[in-house]
């Protein structure tokens, strides 16, 4: 119970066929970790019952496609970082069969993201040099308007009859 539980640290685990159970709790609160399994196995089946993330090592992976996005799409300019968590990419393998993973597992790599520049930002996201993309948006600070003493965002009678009355 709980082996694995509320881990923000963990990546990924590999579970070996010889694993036979393994408790509902065990992966509780670790939502971007990734499991490790072989196909048919007892840990590909709790993946699936769980909608946990997971990749089938004996499998070749044939594309990728965006399952769901970050959680955080929206960032302020000059200020934060890409933070993927709850992204999932879904891997699609040359016999059909498909598969999540978390965005933050080892080998994925997500570019483009520049925290510098405002605007609507497409990245890219590579995985066993298969790739798809997403976009985050990057919103310029909002910068005070000089006179703006309301801050309603412009400048006008009101602001002057406040400073009046400060003074």
């Amino acid at each position: 119970d709980k082996a694995f539980a509320d881990r923000d640290d963990l990546i990924s685990v590999d579970i070996p066929d010889s694993v036979t159970k393994i408790a509902d709790s065990a992966f509780e609160g670790s939502d971007d970790v990734t499991i490790i399994c072989n196909s048919g196995s007892k840990a590909e089946d709790f993946a699936k019952e769980k909608d946990m993330n997971y990749i089938l090592k004996d499998k070749t992976v044939d594309s990728i496609s965006i399952k769901k996005e970050p959680t955080k799409t929206t960032y302020v300019k000059d200020e934060e970082e890409l933070d993927l968590k709850g992204g999932r990419i879904l891997l699609k393998y040359t016999d059909g069969d498909t598969s999540p993973i978390s965005m933050k597992f080892t080998g994925v790599k997500v570019t483009g993201y520049d925290k510098t520049k405002a605007g609507q930002q497409e990245l890219t996201v590579t995985f066993r040099e298969k790739t798809t993309t997403f976009n985050v948006t990057v919103n310029a600070k909002d910068e005070p308007i000089l006179g703006d003493i309301s801050g309603d965002g412009k400048v006008d009678s009101t602001d002057l009859l406040l400073l009046k009355r400060h003074i």
